[in-house]
């Protein structure tokens, strides 16, 4: 969406879901300006775990950003502070987000538990970052799961009828119907009360 405004010319471009569902950004291309809204976190640890959030999504869009052309000359994150260079604004978010998928990819591929992925995982490069212990571990069962259902759908047979909302996996067939709807704090997997 591009609207003017006084003279100045605006754009909107979505790029959610991501973080959100509405993720959108705005350009100023007259002044160089990004308002990357909560796609880019400076300086802090996103936070991933809601069932909205999209992380490969949210990645694809990072990229799009950092390859706007002409790059904008300033950048205004939704936390954190402003930038005058895309790729350094961009990079705290696309590295900690790869790494913690690259760090439960292994461990969903290996069949290792939760706990003991994340125990098992090297987080020196951020856990002296604002927020890492509010939200580091939800991230990371977030992303864990996220994984383990794909890696699951991905070992159905194409004609299987799946369903995900909400972060929820659910299974039908004629014969068999498996429902994963909730978890508990440390990550265990409850049964479906449907």
């Amino acid at each position: 969406v591009t609207f003017t405004l006084g003279g100045i010319r605006f754009e909107l471009k979505h790029l959610g879901p991501a973080h959100a569902p509405g993720d959108t950004i705005m350009l100023v291309r007259d002044y160089g300006v990004l308002f990357s809204g909560d796609t880019i976190y400076e300086g802090r640890i996103p936070f991933l775990d809601s069932p909205e959030t999209d992380t490969r999504n949210w990645l694809k869009g990072l990229d799009a950003l950092t390859a706007l052309q002409p790059p904008p000359r300033y950048v205004i994150p939704g936390h954190g502070d402003a930038s005058n260079d895309i790729s350094a604004a961009v990079s705290t978010t696309r590295d900690y987000i790869q790494y913690v998928r690259d760090a439960m990819q292994r461990a969903v591929d290996d069949f290792i538990a939760f706990d003991q992925a994340y125990e098992n995982t090297d987080w020196s490069a951020y856990q002296d970052m604002p927020a890492f212990d509010a939200s580091n571990r939800g991230n990371a069962y977030r992303i864990y799961l996220e994984l383990e259902a794909d890696s699951f759908l991905a070992m159905l047979p194409p004609a299987m009828p799946t369903r995900q909302r909400n972060g929820a996996l659910s299974i039908r067939t004629a014969d068999i119907h498996i429902e994963a709807a909730e978890t508990t704090e440390t990550g265990k997997l409850c049964p479906s009360r449907s």
